[in-house]
């Protein structure tokens, strides 16, 4: 999860924060201490860019059929 949001801006930062937090109340009360949210940075501290894909539990992979 990005440190700090990339889209900045006197009307579009405060509305990513808020809705970064949201989100991260959302997550960790459904998980409880089961939630990280972690960001990746090199050894210079500069933060790097790092692309995940969503996954879904019970897509028709992964579905019991018959």
């Amino acid at each position: 999860m990005p440190r700090h949001p990339t889209q900045g801006g006197r009307f579009s930062l405060p509305p990513n924060l808020v809705g970064r937090e949201q989100a991260l109340e959302l997550c960790r009360a459904a998980g409880g201490d089961r939630v990280g949210a972690y960001d990746v940075e090199n050894h210079a501290g500069t933060p790097v860019y790092v692309h995940a894909n969503g996954r879904r539990v019970g897509s028709a992979r992964t579905a019991r059929r018959g």
